[in-house]
């Protein structure tokens, strides 16, 4: 059985529980759930096989992003050679949050307000 696929409300309050501080121009993003067909209707397993997705909803903001840049709950589109993964396990929950934490140059696209 797999991880369980947490919201990015969900992150983004479990990491603001945790008391943990992103440094610099960074920001953790929760990635996008990967899809389990192609284009065609094609299934595809196990799971190791998915395309990763290179989107998600930032989730933690770092102390050196100018206000503005980013906010909370913004989708994103990324490079997937900067990405660098974290799991962070926290009291209460049954499963790790996975992130991806980035530094903001490595964000391609942004959804705006």
């Amino acid at each position: 059985m797999g991880m369980k696929a947490y919201t990015w409300q969900e992150a983004s309050k479990a990491v603001k529980a945790s008391k943990r501080v992103l440094t610099e121009e960074r920001v953790a993003i929760l990635r996008d759930q990967a899809q389990d067909t192609y284009g065609n209707g094609l299934l595809v397993k196990p799971e190791t096989y998915k395309n990763e997705p290179l989107s998600g909803r930032v989730v933690a903001i770092g102390t050196e992003v100018p206000d503005g840049k980013f906010y909370i709950g913004q989708e994103v589109n990324f490079n997937k050679y900067a990405v660098n993964g974290f799991a962070l396990s926290l009291e209460g929950y049954s499963d790790p949050f996975e992130f991806d934490v980035l530094h903001t140059k490595d964000i391609y696209w942004k959804v705006a307000k």
